[in-house]
């Protein structure tokens, strides 16, 4: 018995109460750090606020999008090891950052409810594991937009 392990990221487009509406997603193999694999995809978007986790924290990255892309990578105010406390703005930035954030934890959260793309005991190579998510991915964009 073997495991291959792969990540999923998803680009949303968040919406007022509703879920965010995927428009891209990538897979990588589970040991492809978060950063690297949005300094090979991001670079070909324009126009976006994206609100990511502490793993996309990386400031000239962040700068070059912004400056080259019109890409607001945001990220939450990570408190520096034995630094000072965040300050109540730095806490209220996080919140609110925070609030954005679940909606894509709340689209990954359906996307296994619906497709069950987590489950793939059945699978036996890389490229059937590929296919799974592909067909998983698709069904779920499916169950989206026919609102089931």
């Amino acid at each position: 018995m073997y495991y291959v392990g792969v990540k999923l990221q998803l680009l949303a487009g968040l919406q007022e109460k509703t879920l965010p509406f995927p428009f891209d997603y990538e897979i990588q193999p589970a040991s492809t750090h978060d950063l690297e694999i949005a300094k090979q995809t991001l670079p070909e978007y324009q126009n976006l606020d994206i609100y990511s986790d502490k793993a996309y924290i990386d400031q000239g990255f962040q700068m070059d999008l912004f400056e080259n892309n019109h890409i607001n990578l945001i990220t939450p105010i990570k408190k520096k090891k034995g630094g000072p406390v965040l300050t109540l703005f730095q806490k209220c930035s996080n919140y609110l950052h925070a609030s954005k954030r679940q909606a894509i934890e709340n689209i990954f959260g359906w996307i296994e409810k619906k497709t069950g793309i987590e489950n793939a005991n059945k699978v036996r190579s890389s490229e059937g594991l590929i296919y799974h998510i592909n067909v998983k991915m698709v069904a779920a964009l499916l169950f989206l937009i026919v609102k089931f």
